[in-house]
């Protein structure tokens, strides 16, 4: 992880009119390469930024697999809860917003290990990647009425070679 959120479940971040960039290494692939990474109840808000991941060049092709510019995972037990009730904690949403934002590269843009409970809004944008604009993991539990994805995009432009949305699954999840 290029940044990582690791404050409590009230954690926000906030950039505007910066560029991040993660150039993968051309060496053994691994997974799990992100621009940032949160957690479930933390907030990020970008405003004018751009958004790039290079995995390979106009030579080769990408090497690595499962990366993303927005990684998003589920707050385990014990993880700095305040909440006195732990599922509910659990069930807290990651929120992320945009704001005339562009994101490219070879990495789908979000990527939840479980379909985590997430609002994103997207308003004027570019992406264009060679994976997916969401990917997630399934779930191994029956989500309750609070976790929900929700995605609001306005005035985005999406070229995703390849598709919208993909559900990884997990052993075990449904």
């Amino acid at each position: 992880r290029m940044l990582r959120m690791t404050g409590g479940s009230s954690e926000h971040l906030s950039f505007e009119g910066i560029e991040l960039r993660l150039e993968l290494p051309s060496d053994t692939p691994a997974d799990g390469w992100s621009l940032i990474a949160m957690s479930t109840g933390q907030s990020l808000d970008m405003t004018d930024c751009v958004l790039t991941v290079q995995d390979g060049d106009g030579q080769r092709s990408a090497v690595h697999d499962q990366v993303a510019m927005i990684f998003v995972q589920r707050r385990r037990p014990g993880e700095t809860m305040t909440m006195a009730d732990p599922q509910v904690a659990m069930g807290q949403q990651a929120r992320v917003t945009l704001e005339r934002c562009i994101a490219r590269g070879e990495a789908s843009l979000l990527s939840l290990t479980d379909e985590t409970p997430l609002t994103f809004r997207w308003n004027q944008g570019l992406l264009v990647t060679s994976r997916h604009l969401i990917e997630t993991g399934g779930t191994g539990a029956e989500p309750q009425y609070y976790e929900q994805l929700v995605l609001d995009l306005r005035n985005v432009t999406a070229a995703c070679k390849q598709g919208m949305y993909y559900l990884r699954r997990g052993p075990g999840k449904a």
